[in-house]
């Protein structure tokens, strides 16, 4: 499969994740290109996402999500284990398929499907199903994380839920 494509996984982490980065070029036995990028390369990350077909997000306790979002803007396939943040994105309201989620069972079994998930990707990712996948996946982030959206459900929020109801609103 590989021996007609460029495959190239960039790790972006920590310094102390170089001995990930070293397991990952052992076992992709030279097809695969890995490289690891310091954590956190802002200036640079747009780059990143342009440079990716797909992005994989394998953290076991993802709250938030937002570079699920930054990397749907850029028209990635997104790859992440079910954690709140990835859950909520990729799922929504129960509708599943605005990208790939793998239980999250930390261990030896994790890794082996997470793996196994994002190889089928990457077979995938140029399909006109999973062109359809990231249609929807930018449709929702129209609908549901733009900024008067996300300010407006804010607002109503602490509206509902403030002691002093919508009183405390009006004054403001």
């Amino acid at each position: 499969f590989f021996a007609n494509r460029s495959v190239e996984l960039i790790v972006i982490g920590r310094p102390e994740q170089k001995d990930y980065v070293t397991m990952l070029k052992k076992r992709s036995q030279g097809l695969v290109n890995v490289t690891l990028i310091p954590k956190d390369p802002a200036a640079h990350k747009w780059d990143y996402y342009d440079r990716a077909d797909i992005f994989a997000m394998p953290s076991h306790n993802e709250l938030f999500g937002l570079t699920l979002l930054e990397a749907a803007v850029r028209w990635n396939s997104i790859i992440a284990t079910r954690s709140p943040g990835p859950s909520y994105i990729l799922n929504g309201n129960g509708q599943p398929g605005y990208g790939w989620l793998v239980d999250d069972k930390i261990g030896s079994s994790s890794v082996r499907v997470f793996s196994e998930t994002l190889l089928k990707l990457i077979h995938v990712h140029q399909t006109a199903q999973e062109r359809q996948r990231k249609q929807a996946m930018i449709n929702r982030l129209k609908q549901n994380f733009v900024w008067p959206v996300v300010a407006d459900s804010f607002a109503s929020l602490v509206r509902n839920n403030h002691p002093r109801g919508s009183q405390h609103s009006a004054a403001n």
